[in-house]
């Protein structure tokens, strides 16, 4: 009897002894109280809403034909990071370029930067009901500014000391005494100018014999000759004058300054110039040389004169007010044989406190004599023919691929096309819905010909968080057939739930599924690198947006995929397992991978994604969560951000 009392009590104070354990335990790993856990469960969250952090832009520009094969950048603005570049792309044949991108829901404006030399150095697109487009030929077709009638514009510079004009011009700066308006000659200039000074490449780096200490800078006539003076374009923002001086030795006097264009900037640049717009200076004896200078920033609006308040660039360096010789240039002169003209480049920063890039390109002009012949040219360096090895039609210095003709641009940054995907991993089952079963990184590349049809997509994927237990793996199906892909390389397999056809892509199914990894805890915390090469260049339109459908395969069951929120399940999918526990999936309405209140398994998020600690429900860090899931996304769309008020750093890791 006594023995029976004994093992009672020896079982009671072990019972206790476990709870205590297995309290101790649970409190390690921060599960979270009850109601923690219902403030999502009971979340009202509208039916429509898939949760995504994205939206999908079409990009539509048009150019003129002289533009053909024009580069430029695309990028959108992130306040916590700033200019985010999304890729590069060129005006194909037809001179148009169109692309099909993702962004994160809170960008509202398409930023397009000119690499190439004549097209608009940047523009801004807002973007409406899906779509950013613009037309740079408007632009260039405009008719010219006319002098309004309310304009009082002064004839000489008695209100500002030190310049002279040539005669009246308009509100906005344009001469009204143009001699040629659009001279053609500029457009058969601009395959020699953007090879000669491209977009951001130093001068002093790679072409120093342009400004070495023996190069001619000014215009030395040696017969007599009319002097022409035409803007063939820009490389900057600032709105600028151009002026000349006649050159006896010293620096020109104040009224010696005299101004051609008072305001040297295009139409959506801050000016009315064109491309072509042509200046007669007048005629000039034989022997006289003529200097030339730029005043940075220095058109005001609002007085509609020249200021130089930013100081004057001339092309005597010695005039310049770097301390050194070797900073002094800031302008270059070159010859064109083929065009019969004379370049001159301009560098608009001081060249000794890191502003400046050094690529001369920032104003330019083209001189025109009554023959070339009249120039002294002796020390004068000749522009360079483009050089397009591959024939693309892509010069080298602006092809990323410049030997291979399929190829031309690579469309990846630092923080552009990137974002996170994060699982739960219980489903059909409901989880504790703190989404670190499974976080992946990913980061798009796809890389484009010269026509800005994709060729390669290259994927960077960085196991960055595995929460669970579960051996996961992680596949995209592409909206393209299987038979479209000639091959995929870079994937990781350690199990054998997953057949593969000789050309990499899943088989036995229609759609290109593509594999990271069967096995996140064989490659937890390493970065792999994807590439995914089409048989035959794909349009962004027919391949769509990132992530694609990116989906989990749970613990080796080939059949349990979890995707994001309406995302359709591929056909290895085990569809008898939608409806079961707490999925309330419904494929004939097209809902997918919800539960009865419509919260999902997994998410993309479209930046920096801050990871929940374990059993801590994402709102817990996440304070703006709640908020944009029951406003349908219309709230906080940049929820995930570190902004101040966002998150609480007790819940994340």
């Amino acid at each position: 009897m006594m023995k029976n009392i004994f093992r009672y009590f020896l079982l009671i104070f072990i019972g206790l002894a476990f709870t205590q354990c297995l309290k101790s335990r649970l409190d390690d790993i921060n599960l979270p109280a009850e109601e923690e856990v219902n403030v999502l469960e009971s979340l009202v969250v509208p039916a429509n809403f898939n949760f995504r952090t994205t939206q999908d832009v079409t990009i539509n520009l048009i150019a003129p034909d002289f533009l053909h094969g024009a580069v430029f950048d695309i990028y959108h603005q992130n306040f916590l990071e700033g200019k985010i570049k999304l890729g590069s792309g060129a005006f194909s044949p037809g001179n148009s370029f169109s692309a099909f991108v993702s962004i994160p829901a809170y960008i509202d404006t398409i930023e397009i930067a000119s690499r190439y030399f004549g097209l608009e150095q940047e523009v801004k697109l807002p973007i409406l009901n899906g779509k950013a487009e613009y037309d740079y030929s408007v632009h260039f077709n405009a008719e010219r500014e006319v002098e309004p009638k309310s304009a009082n514009v002064p004839l000489k510079s008695a209100e500002v000391a030190g310049f002279s004009y040539m005669g009246t011009y308009t509100a906005n700066g344009y001469p009204n005494y143009l001699h040629t308006v659009n001279d053609k000659a500029w457009e058969s200039l601009l395959s020699n100018l953007n090879q000669t000074l491209p977009e951001g490449v130093s001068v002093p780096k790679t072409k120093p014999q342009f400004i070495a200490g023996s190069s001619q800078t000014n215009l030395v006539l040696k017969e007599r000759s009319k002097v022409y003076v035409t803007f063939a374009g820009e490389g900057t923002p600032l709105e600028s004058a151009l002026g000349y001086f006649i050159y006896d030795g010293s620096k020109p006097a104040d009224n010696k300054h005299i101004i051609i264009f008072p305001n040297a900037s295009a139409p959506g640049s801050g000016g009315s110039l064109h491309s072509g717009d042509k200046v007669l200076l007048g005629e000039f004896p034989a022997n006289t040389t003529i200097g030339w200078f730029l005043v940075p920033n220095g058109w005001s609006k609002k007085d509609r004169l020249v200021y130089d308040i930013n100081g004057i660039y001339y092309s005597v360096p010695s005039f310049n007010p770097e301390g050194s010789s070797d900073l002094q240039n800031h302008m270059i002169l070159l010859k064109d044989i083929q065009n019969e003209v004379i370049v001159l480049g301009f560098e608009d920063k001081r060249r000794d406190n890191g502003t400046s890039d050094n690529d001369f390109n920032d104003a330019v002009f083209y001189i025109t004599l009554d023959n070339l012949n009249a120039a002294d040219l002796t020390n004068v360096s000749a522009t360079t023919s483009p050089v397009d090895t591959d024939g693309d039609g892509i010069i080298d210095i602006l092809d990323a691929y410049p030997t291979d003709a399929t190829l031309a641009f690579n469309n990846n940054t630092v923080s552009g096309n990137t974002g996170s995907i994060a699982f739960e991993d219980l489903w059909p089952s409901i989880g504790d819905f703190d989404f670190n079963d499974l976080v992946v990184d990913y980061k798009f590349n796809p890389i484009t010909d010269a026509s800005n049809l994709i060729k390669i997509l290259e994927i960077q994927l960085t196991i960055r968080h595995i929460g669970a237990s579960f051996h996961n793996g992680f596949a995209f199906e592409l909206p393209v057939p299987a038979s479209s892909v000639q091959s995929v390389t870079g994937a990781i397999f350690s199990k054998n739930y997953v057949n593969i056809a000789s050309n990499g892509t899943e088989s036995g199914v229609n759609n290109a599924i593509i594999f990271g990894f069967d096995d996140g805890w064989n490659v937890n915390g390493q970065t792999l690198t994807i590439q995914v090469k089409f048989t035959n260049a794909i349009s962004s339109s027919s391949l769509g947006t990132f992530p694609f459908n990116p989906f989990m395969v749970v613990d080796g069951d080939r059949g349990r995929e979890v995707h994001l929120a309406d995302k359709p399940p591929t056909s290895k999918a085990n569809s008898g397992l939608f409806g079961q526990n707490s999925d309330f999936s419904n494929p004939a309405q097209g809902r997918y991978y919800r539960t009865n209140n419509n919260l999902p398994w997994a998410i993309n998020i479209a930046g920096p994604y801050a990871i929940p600690k374990e059993k801590a429900s994402i709102n817990k860090g996440h304070l703006k969560f709640v908020n944009w899931a029951e406003s349908a996304g219309s709230q906080y769309p940049d929820w995930y951000l570190n902004i101040s008020g966002y998150r609480d750093a007790t819940y994340l890791y």
